[in-house]
C-alpha cells in the first residue's frame, strides 16, 4: 500500500494535469482526505492487543470528553462488546476508566471499556488461582 506522502504526490500530479487541460473552464475546488478506514488499513499496530497489561499495551483514559464529537477518540467503540464509550454502560470516569492502545496517538483505534478490560485481564491470567498449601504443622 502507498504511504501518505506518495498519495499526496500522485494527487497533486493529477491535479496539475487536469488544470492544464481545462482551458477556460472554472476551476473546481477539491479537497484531499483519506477516510478513517483507509488510515486503519495503512496503519499496522505492533502491540499485542490480547496482552491486557496497563502501560505496556494499554493506557488508562478516564476522561470521557475524548469520545465526544471533534476529539481524537470520537466514534471509537469497545473492541470486545462494541458499545459506544458515550453509552451509560461504558462511559469512562476516574473510578472506571477506558483503556486505549498505547499506539493510539499513531492511529490505532483499539480500546476497551473498563468491564471488558477487567474480564480480559482475568481470562489472560488463567482465571481463578489455586491456593497455596499451608506450611503450618
Amino acid at each position: 500500500m502507498k504511504d501518505f506522502a506518495q498519495l499526496v504526490k500522485d494527487y497533486l500530479k493529477k491535479e496539475k494535469k487536469s488544470e492544464s487541460g481545462q482551458g477556460t473552464r472554472k476551476k473546481e475546488s477539491k479537497t484531499f482526505s483519506i477516510s478513517q478506514e483507509e488510515q486503519e488499513k495503512e496503519f499496522k499496530c505492533d502491540i499485542d492487543h490480547t496482552d491486557f497489561t496497563v502501560w505496556i499495551s494499554f493506557k488508562e483514559e478516564p476522561d470521557s470528553r475524548y469520545w465526544e464529537d471533534g476529539f481524537a477518540l470520537h466514534g471509537t467503540k469497545c473492541h470486545r462488546c462494541k458499545q459506544s464509550f458515550l453509552s451509560k454502560q461504558c462511559l469512562p470516569n476516574i473510578e472506571k476508566p477506558a483503556y486505549t492502545c498505547v499506539n493510539q496517538c499513531k492511529g490505532c483505534t483499539v480500546a476497551y471499556c473498563h468491564k471488558c478490560f477487567q474480564n480480559g485481564m482475568l481470562s489472560s491470567s488463567g482465571g481463578s488461582k489455586s491456593r497455596r498449601a499451608s506450611r503450618r504443622k
